[in-house]
């Protein structure tokens, strides 16, 4: 077994791995809610003020790969913490607002 949490999930009966992309969102999301201080309820409020419903436990699991994250929750979560989705994915180019 490795030691790598973002390694495999499950999905119901069958256990899949998460990709490059999830895990690096999850790393992103965990830096980027540090260098905020926020704590995941914290999190959680603020995601709900965007329109969408994740609880501390929802975050916990995404943040540790044992949830797979949507478009609109990736958007919200990227709005919560003041940045863009193309930074959560990574992406390190010059952003605008339109991108959030």
């Amino acid at each position: 077994m490795s030691d790598d949490p973002c390694r495999i999930i499950r999905m119901g009966k069958h256990a899949i791995a998460m990709g490059p992309v999830g895990r690096l969102v999850a790393t992103n999301l965990v830096a980027r809610r540090g260098a905020l201080g926020m704590t995941q309820t914290q999190l959680s409020e603020a995601v709900t003020l965007e329109g969408r419903r994740l609880g501390r436990q929802a975050i916990t699991e995404i943040e540790t790969c044992r949830r797979r994250i949507d478009v609109d929750d990736l958007s919200a979560l990227a709005r919560a913490l003041q940045t863009t989705v193309a930074h959560l994915m990574g992406e390190v180019s010059d952003t605008t607002e339109g991108d959030r």
